[in-house]
């Protein structure tokens, strides 16, 4: 081989390199900005988290409504038409600034929310247990134990966290309930965005989807945000029956109202 090819070669490669080099700068400057971007989001947000209202955090409106939804008496138990689908307690009704709030908190990294919403799920955990002796009975002798509704891979991918754990760890702060780890129930295989899917869909969608582990003859109490068709709650109770849980009970923050079309 030539002293001339190698040459050619040598300075080939220095550009190549060169490129590669700007091109990692490039994306690390876009990846500095877009950081820079967030944490000024969260010092200050730029809406609202309830209405969109510019320059505000949860604007004086929202925040009064929220509390006020929240002292009001819970929604109650949620039935769904759903084989499995376990008892459903939630506190809120899914309407008005909490369906701006919740994905906004879950997609939009508003951590800023984190704390109305917790206490949201508090108010749902403090009602199920008055409604249900069983719960209270299994906290003292060491059976019940909280397990959170899971995420899909992608979805954890593209947040880069678990938004409902943060939401119940939160919301469980200073009590003696345990709280399951992630791989408790999980996910089995790829599944649909359940997005524009209705009931039938949802429930085909997520039969059979999920796994559980850890949790024979325990008392479960399921956790979501939002229950909807009750899909996913069901498929995640026949997980944990299937896993050797005793029972499940479940309870959300909100419920959907469906109506008929």
């Amino acid at each position: 081989m030539s002293s001339t090819t190698l040459a050619r070669r040598s300075d080939g490669t220095r550009a190549s390199g060169w490129l590669a080099a700007v091109q990692r700068i490039t994306r690390a400057l876009r990846h500095a900005a877009f950081g820079l971007e967030r944490l000024g989001e969260l010092a200050a947000p730029q809406a609202c988290g309830g209405c969109g209202r510019r320059h505000q955090r949860l604007c004086e409106p929202c925040r009064v409504g929220f509390e006020r939804r929240l002292a009001q008496p819970a929604f109650g138990w949620v039935e769904r038409p759903l084989p499995g689908s376990p008892p459903c307690w939630a506190h809120l009704v899914y309407e008005g600034a909490v369906t701006r709030m919740l994905p906004a908190f879950k997609d939009d990294d508003r951590v800023d929310l984190l704390p109305p919403l917790a206490a949201a799920v508090r108010a749902a955990v403090e009602g199920v247990f008055d409604q249900e002796p069983a719960l209270e009975r299994a906290l003292h002798t060491g059976r019940l134990v909280v397990v959170c509704a899971p995420s899909t891979a992608a979805s954890v991918r593209l947040r880069g966290r678990l938004p409902l754990r943060d939401l119940v760890r939160r919301a469980l702060e200073g009590s003696s309930m345990q709280v399951a780890p992630p791989g408790a129930l999980r996910f089995g295989r790829a599944v649909r965005d359940q997005a524009g899917l209705g009931v039938t869909q949802r429930a085909r969608n997520l039969s059979g989807s999920m796994r559980a582990t850890d949790v024979q003859g325990r008392l479960c109490l399921l956790l979501d945000d939002v229950i909807t068709s009750g899909a996913t709650l069901a498929e995640a109770s026949r997980a944990l029956r299937v896993a050797g849980a005793d029972d499940v009970v479940a309870l959300t923050a909100a419920a959907a109202v469906l109506r008929r079309r």
